[in-house]
């Protein structure tokens, strides 16, 4: 729901759909925007607005998925080391701000997002709190250092095992 439901229109599907009991993340990052925490009814806030949010979303339903056909942990790495090599890259050469958004990604899917590799060059090494040039903003303003990278493989297993507890599904 918080992928899809968007904006005013997805309302009555929120509304009948949202679950009684809200499971928190399983990354502990404040950058997840507190699922936990989703408003009862529809409103801004329902929705990922992140691009790290909704990323941590989608790793989530992978896990759920691998758990609900039955598939052991190490079935869904497989399934990912072999399957989605690109994404893997992808992966690799993507950076977030503490804000949770974008500063650089090599993502062909998400040209313009960011900044770009001469820019990244120049400001990947910011630490926390320090002043970045200008240009290094986005449409929600400056990028908040440090920046870091993610791992699916061990936030698909962090999932993985943070679910199987909670809904004890397992092979």
């Amino acid at each position: 729901l918080r992928l899809n439901c968007l904006t005013r229109h997805y309302a009555s599907l929120w509304d009948s759909n949202l679950p009684e009991e809200l499971l928190a993340s399983a990354k502990g990052d404040r950058r997840t925007e507190g699922w936990e925490r989703a408003p009862r009814e529809w409103s801004r806030e329902a929705p990922l607005r992140t691009a790290y949010g909704r990323r941590q979303a989608l790793v989530e339903l992978d896990a759920l998925a691998a758990l609900s056909l039955g598939m052991t942990k190490e079935e869904l790495m497989l399934v990912y080391r072999v399957q989605f090599p690109v994404l893997r890259q992808y992966e690799a050469e993507t950076y977030y701000d503490q804000r949770g958004k974008i500063v650089f990604t090599v993502n062909r899917g998400l040209a313009g997002v960011g900044v770009t590799r001469r820019q990244w060059r120049e400001i990947k090494e910011a630490g926390e709190g320090e002043g970045l040039p200008g240009w290094a903003k986005d449409e929600g303003g400056a990028f908040v250092p440090p920046f870091d990278r993610c791992d699916r493989e061990a936030d698909m297993s962090e999932a993985y095992t943070y679910f199987e507890e909670r809904i004890g599904a397992t092979k």
